[in-house]
């Protein structure tokens, strides 16, 4: 079976209005040289989350281009998502993710509500932080967020 990996979604980890916010934005979708960008529901609700709890933004189920060696394992099929974002946004992230690293702001490589949320906090997350020993813990984590604070305790590393 052929799989393929979403490595820069950035959605919320189990966000309840995923599916309607990708079909919103399957409808928005315009022709080459007309970027269209609204705010919806979907996206309000996204940023206002991660306003007030900023590590749910660590807890999304992203892939960093640094550990794609980890997956190819499983298979070599790798998306990378991004219909509504720019051209040079595009070509920047596929660029960073071919060549497997990138050293910057993890949110200058997700998507969904991301760079508008980027765009009002100034907000600065270092792919430094999250390396293999970043990788080794989150593969392994129970998901039981009340019992930890290892995600919010990067972004303390941060300030």
């Amino acid at each position: 079976m052929e799989m393929t990996l979403l490595v820069n979604e950035g959605c919320l980890y189990r966000c309840p209005v995923r599916n309607t916010h990708y079909n919103y934005t399957s409808h928005c979708s315009t022709p080459e040289g007309k970027p269209y960008y609204a705010m919806d529901f979907h996206s309000t609700f996204c940023i206002d989350v991660r306003k007030k709890r900023p590590e749910e933004i660590i807890k999304s189920q992203f892939i960093l281009p640094q550990h794609l060696k980890h997956y190819k394992k499983i298979t070599n099929s790798f998306k990378i998502v991004g219909r509504t974002m720019q051209k040079e946004w595009i070509y920047s992230t596929t660029k960073s993710y071919l060549s497997e690293k990138y050293d910057g702001n993890l949110l200058n490589i997700l998507e969904s509500a991301i760079p508008k949320l980027l765009s009002e906090t100034k907000m600065y997350i270092s792919t430094r932080n999250l390396n293999d020993k970043f990788f080794e813990r989150i593969t392994k984590c129970s998901k039981i967020c009340t019992k930890c604070s290892y995600c919010s305790d990067i972004l303390r590393k941060e300030n």
